[in-house]
Order: structure tokens, then C-alpha cells, then sequence
């Protein structure tokens, strides 16, 4: 997603529910830190699925555990990768391929169908835990001192 994008759907978050408080500015950067990964198409339709929640649709999505809860879909993109390996196929993705070795590598395709599993959720964990890391990495220094106060210099 685009920063651009992102933006409007902020916009469309306070317009939706215009008697509620605006988005802080850490709420908006936590946000756009764990939703820009995603298409705005995916972003959207998860919004909606928040709004129809009969349990917490009243209220304007606080936090990105509004949101991502709807995008489970990307964890069975994570763990097909994971099974690309055991498929023996030419795995492109050098962030599956650098997990994978951290795993075991070679060595996982021996392991029992429940610990497989196990290394299956793990590696979707990593996997998620790596690619919002390599996003708070590319925040700009000025962003990420207000997120977490004073940085190391």
C-alpha cells in the first residue's frame, strides 16, 4: 500500500466514525507500520469486515489487531512458502529462504508430521516478526524517535 492510500483510509476511518476521537499520530505510525505490507484492497476489506463486527464494529479500529485479525489470509501465504520446501520447489522468496535455514534447513524435511507443524507456525511467526522489522527499519530516524522516544545515536 502507498502512503498516499494509506492516508485516505485514515481519513475514511474518522469519517465513518466522525463522533469518535481522530487517530493519534503514534496510533496512525503503529498502523502504517503493520498495515503497509498489504494491498489497500486487502486493508479495505478488512475494515469493512471490522465495521460489521457485532462485537467491536461500534468502535473505530484503535489498534492494528483491529485490522490484521481479518488478514489471516497472508498466514496461509506465509505457510505455502513453507511448504514450497517440502515440494522440493525453486523457492524465490529470500526472506522464506533465510527462515528456513534458521530452522534447520534440509534437516526439517525429516521431521514428524506434528513437529513439522510446529516449525510450520514458527516459521510463519518469524517470518511475520522479519517483515515488520525490515518496516520499522525503513522509518525515517524523526518517526522512529517519536515512536519510542529518545534513540541510540
Amino acid at each position: 500500500m502507498k502512503r498516499a492510500e494509506f492516508d485516505k483510509l485514515i481519513q475514511l476511518f474518522d469519517e465513518t466514525y466522525p463522533k469518535q476521537p481522530k487517530l493519534t499520530v503514534a496510533q496512525e505510525m503503529m498502523f502504517w507500520i503493520s498495515l503497509q505490507g498489504f494491498s489497500v484492497e486487502a486493508v479495505m476489506a478488512a475494515f469493512i469486515s471490522h465495521t460489521n463486527d457485532k462485537e467491536i464494529g461500534a468502535w473505530k479500529p484503535q489498534v492494528p489487531v483491529n485490522l490484521t485479525r481479518y488478514l489471516q489470509e497472508s498466514d496461509i501465504n506465509i505457510r505455502n512458502k513453507f511448504q514450497e520446501f517440502y515440494d522440493h520447489k525453486d523457492v524465490k522468496d529470500e526472506l522464506a529462504i533465510k527462515i528456513w535455514n534458521r530452522l534447520g534447513g534440509a534437516s526439517l524435511l525429516r521431521l514428524t508430521v506434528s513437529e513439522s507443524e510446529k516449525k510450520a507456525q514458527m516459521f510463519v511467526d518469524l517470518y511475520k516478526q522479519e517483515v515488520i522489522g525490515s518496516n520499522y527499519d525503513a522509518l525515517p530516524k524523526a518517526i522512529k524517535t517519536k515512536l519510542i522516544g529518545v534513540m541510540k545515536k
